[in-house]
């Protein structure tokens, strides 16, 4: 499929759904399009990165990694035993956490077409590309949803370690979440306080972060972190205070709509209080951006749940709330497509290697045309 067509459905299919908001059949509609892209690429700027790790799995590989990757390994290994190749293996677990996502959109978004139309604004390109980040990140979401949705806190508590430590079995960085529910935990009127000195401590002591990683006896961490804090890291200030506000950016918007307490009427306390706990806790992933910005998607999952809160004040008849949405939507908009020509226009690789192959790379549709 010619690229620029895929594009032209995606666009279209965004916009329809800022408009029509909850209108379930442009919903499945959406929701085919995402699981056609994400299931069934059969090329992407990291995809033979990720074929590699599939080819080359085998009994060895399983705790090479320590606790993290060995159900990615041990999956691998299963699926080449039963003939299936990579695009295939990838194409099923990606529709399972695809689903996840639908699933954590559809119990919590009354207006389920925008919170879509955002998602495939960013960070839709972004999922086809980074294969098994997404892999992990279906059941984050759902972890995530878990620990809103579950009334006993221990109980929720223990779903969601269980399920994070599952996401740790697809990416090594899932590793990080379990830094949300030590945070969660936190007595509600020190939160703001430990995020702040938090995002302060862990800006100041960066390089400790990495010589504690890399002296560690897991030899794929030390490689990755030494990839990663100190191969790919940037010590420029301005990098970092470039992504630093690009992640405030998002954060703004959410604490702007929490303080006025009809928009917290519209959401429910529990969410409200929820989303708060999730945009603050995000500033610990903001030290991380001072190496590189590929860290930003762990802050996919929050960016996720806000898309829900947003859409969930479109549908207020007050207006105020109307003026609210209308300014919100306009500025999240902006800033998730500013977003995507960020990371996919701006990020050191051309657009076309980048977003072209997403789109024209796809085995069910050239087999279609």
């Amino acid at each position: 499929m010619d690229a620029v067509v895929g594009i032209t459905i995606s666009a279209f299919l965004i916009m329809a759904g800022l408009v029509l908001k909850n209108n379930k059949i442009l919903f499945i509609i959406q929701s085919i399009w995402i699981l056609i892209l994400i299931c069934f690429n059969s090329n992407s700027a990291d995809f033979l990165n990720n074929q590699a790790l599939y080819d080359n799995a085998n009994s060895l590989s399983l705790g090479s990694e320590g606790f993290c990757m060995n159900g990615f390994y041990f999956l691998s290994i299963l699926a080449k035993n039963l003939g299936l190749n990579f695009i295939e293996f990838n194409g099923i677990l990606a529709a399972i956490s695809t689903i996840l996502i639908y699933y954590v959109i559809l119990k919590l978004s009354n207006n389920i077409c925008i919170a879509m139309s955002l998602f495939m604004l960013y960070p839709l390109v972004s999922s086809v590309i980074q294969k098994r980040w997404y892999l992990a990140m279906g059941i984050i979401v759902l972890a995530c949803y878990l620990l809103l949705e579950v009334n006993n806190k221990k109980i929720a508590t223990i779903w969601y370690i269980i399920l994070i430590a599952l996401a740790c079995q697809f990416h090594t960085a899932a590793v990080y979440f379990f830094t949300l529910i030590i945070f969660y935990w936190i007595p509600d009127k020190f939160k703001n306080f430990v995020a702040i000195f938090g995002w302060f401590f862990l800006s100041l002591f960066r390089n400790q972060l990495s010589v504690i990683l890399q002296s560690t006896d897991n030899k794929s961490l030390a490689v990755k972190s030494e990839y990663y804090f100190e191969t790919l890291a940037s010590n420029n200030l301005w990098h970092y205070l470039f992504w630093l506000i690009w992640h405030l950016l998002f954060v703004l918007l959410i604490i702007y709509l929490l303080k006025d307490s009809k928009v917290r009427e519209v959401l429910g306390d529990k969410y409200s209080n929820y989303l708060k706990i999730l945009n603050m806790w995000s500033l610990l992933i903001i030290p991380l951006y001072s190496f590189d910005p590929v860290f930003s998607r762990l802050f996919r999952v929050v960016i996720l749940f806000n898309y829900i809160a947003i859409s969930n004040i479109a549908i207020v008849k007050d207006f105020k709330i109307r003026i609210k949405y209308v300014t919100s939507i306009t500025y999240q908009v902006a800033l998730s497509l500013s977003t995507f020509i960020i990371f996919n226009a701006l990020a050191g690789m051309p657009f076309d290697q980048l977003v072209f192959p997403v789109f024209q790379s796809n085995v069910l549709i050239n087999s279609l045309i």
